[in-house]
């Protein structure tokens, strides 16, 4: 059946307008890295959505199962912004506490890009350890990592000047 003479489709409804997605399309590689980096804070926004608003206990189950734990360090893998690593090449290791014990990830860097590996590096450069609820809200940005550090809910070990640069290695403002 043919449309109500009324029903109108505008590109400003949608979650990401047609004309933005033309226009990187018309416009190329600049475009297309405008639009991962749109697509990405969607990404974040609606993890941040999903941790806002969680028991500890949620969070440990949904974020720290297996599938949860990879889908966010193969994320992190994604956003790695090597220009900003000026360099560096090491392994940084996640130890986080869970109803599953303590689960290990790293992170290999070396050749201008981030690997996400389960268990844990030899000799990493960065260590960091938290609860599985505490990092969820870290990357959701819902918690200060500096508060964090001070009420002792976060420990790093290792190279803090590492540490203190991994910053912006994966486009946000603050990473941990």
């Amino acid at each position: 059946p043919p449309p109500a003479p009324d029903y109108v489709i505008k590109p400003q409804s949608e979650p990401t307008p047609a004309d933005v997605i033309a226009a990187a399309r018309r416009s190329g590689a600049d475009a297309d890295q405008s639009l991962q980096a749109r697509l990405r804070a969607l990404g974040e926004a609606a993890f941040a959505a999903f941790v806002r608003g969680r028991s500890d206990e949620q969070l440990d189950r949904l974020v720290g199962s297996d599938a949860g734990l990879r889908l966010i360090f193969k994320g992190m893998e994604s956003a790695f912004l090597p220009e900003k690593a000026d360099g560096f090449r090491g392994d940084i290791q996640y130890e986080l506490d869970s109803r599953r014990g303590t689960r290990r990830w790293h992170l290999h860097v070396s050749d201008a890009r981030a690997e996400a590996r389960e268990g844990a590096a030899a000799e990493p450069a960065v260590t960091y350890r938290a609860s599985v609820a505490l990092f969820a809200r870290l990357i959701a940005r819902d918690v200060n990592p500096a508060k964090a550090l001070l009420e002792e809910e976060l420990q790093i070990e290792g190279d803090y000047r590492v540490a203190m640069r991994m910053e912006d290695w994966f486009g946000q403002t603050r990473a941990w």
